[in-house]
Order: C-alpha cells, then structure tokens, then sequence
C-alpha cells in the first residue's frame, strides 16, 4: 500500500508507527510544522506541557511497551495535585495513589511538552522503519485533498512552490481542527456534521527553566487570586522545568492575559 498520512503531530506519528508495524511499504507525512526535534529545546512552538493519563498510555502501548518506555523517559511522573488560593492556603487534593495490594501497578501520569513528545516518537519511528519506508515532509501544508482520485494538493512553505501528490490507496487525516482531510470528506459526505466552537476566555503560557520557588516541584498546581479572574495551572516536567498556563477574561485590567496595559 501506498500512504499518505496528513500531520504528523502525536496521532499521524503514532498511525505512522501502527502502519509500519503492519507493514506498509511506502508511507509519506505532511506537516506544516518544522521537525519537533530541531524546536524541543526552544521556547518555539506548541509550548504548553501535556498531561499523558491511561487513554495515552493504552493508545502508545498498543504499538507496544518499548515505545511507551522511550515516551515516558523524556517526562516528568507526577499524580500529585494541590490548590493555592492566595499566598497563604494550600490544599492538597491528590496525592500519589496508596496500592491497595502490593501486585497492583499504580501508574501516574506523565506530564510533558507536546515538542518532546513528538520528538520521542519521531525517534523511534525512524529506527523501525526500514530505508525509505517512510518519507516526512516537514513545512509541507494540504490546501486540498481529493478523496475520488486520492490526490493531495501540497503547498511547500519554504520554497512557496506547489503540487499535486498521488495516487494513494489511503489518505489519513490528521491535521488538526482545520483538516483538509475532513472538509474532503464533508463534501463527499454531506451526511457528515461538524461543528467548530472557539472556547471562551483567553490562554497564555510561559515555560520556566525551574519551578517557582513556594510551589511543591512534584505536584501539578492550580493557583487561584485573590481578586481577578485569571488563574494559572502549574505542571511540572523534565529536568526541573515548569510549564504554566494562564487562563481568564482578557480585560483591560489584566497584567497577565493583557501586558501592555
């Protein structure tokens, strides 16, 4: 079979990794994105911390345990959860699970950057694949995909050149909420209904090269204010970093969401 895989952020990669474990002869990935790994180590890119709980886990492991194995080194372990309110109260909400019987695994959850995440897959994928088995086009967007012929539209982003790819005998979408794999098949399906809703409120997130100071460095954190509507949620992750993401009502009076105000 030939394929084509449209994204390759942590779910293209990881039907990459099922596709070659099946055996598929020629695959190709398109994405818009550079290579994960020349990125991982900058503040670029999709910078806030995930948070791998047992749907992640079985869904790594059903390519099999070394790989799951590889993803988890490049984490941070942590099931403990505590709330701030304030400068003064902190409540502990979760903590390590207590096993019940000494043969029960308890599993925490990993908590990582979506960059290294990637990065952990990509490495693995290309020392099981065998030579030009899989074929990743980095800054390589999909302007259109045409399900009848199976034929790809591909814009190169660096070169500002343009193609058409194919025939493929399958096309997998996997290029986020603005698929060009699903708006090809909404119009070969009308049946098919999707519905995009922005979320309210407002995001930032920074990345810190250690966890602040006052905050227990094993624990995920949700800090609340004492006035105000932004609050931060605290993760920790490898290497004694911490990731941060701040959420509200960006107002005119909010130094976090609104800086220059």
């Amino acid at each position: 079979l030939k394929v084509a895989v449209v994204g390759a952020g942590p779910s293209g990669l990881l039907v990459a990794h099922r596709l070659v474990q099946a055996g598929v002869s020629s695959l190709e990935m398109f994405e818009t994105r550079n290579d994960p790994r020349s990125i991982s180590q900058n503040l670029e890119g999709r910078a806030y911390a995930l948070g791998i709980g047992i749907r992640g886990r079985t869904a790594i492991r059903s390519v099999d345990n070394n790989l799951w194995e590889s993803v988890k080194a490049k984490g941070f372990e942590s099931e403990r959860f505590s709330l701030y309110i304030g400068d003064k109260l902190k409540i502990n909400l979760r903590d390590s699970p207590k096993q019940q019987d000494p043969n029960d695994v308890v599993e925490p959850s990993v908590l990582m950057y979506q960059t290294d995440l990637c990065a952990a897959l990509l490495n693995e994928l290309e020392t099981r694949a065998s030579k030009n088995q899989v074929i990743i086009k980095w800054q390589h967007e999909i302007t259109n995909c045409n399900l009848e012929k199976k034929l790809l539209s591909v814009k190169d982003m660096g070169r500002g050149t343009e193609s058409t790819e194919g025939a493929f005998d399958l096309i997998v979408g996997c290029d986020g909420v603005n698929s060009a794999v699903r708006q090809a098949m909404q119009e070969a399906a009308p049946a098919i209904k999707v519905e995009k809703k922005k979320l309210p409120g407002d995001f930032k997130v920074c990345r810190l090269q250690a966890s602040p100071r006052k905050l227990d460095p094993d624990s995920v954190a949700l800090l609340l204010p004492k006035s105000g509507s932004t609050t931060a949620f605290v993760e920790p992750t490898a290497n004694g970093t911490s990731c941060i993401l701040f959420a509200g009502k960006s107002g005119d009076d909010d130094p976090i969401l609104n800086p220059g105000t």
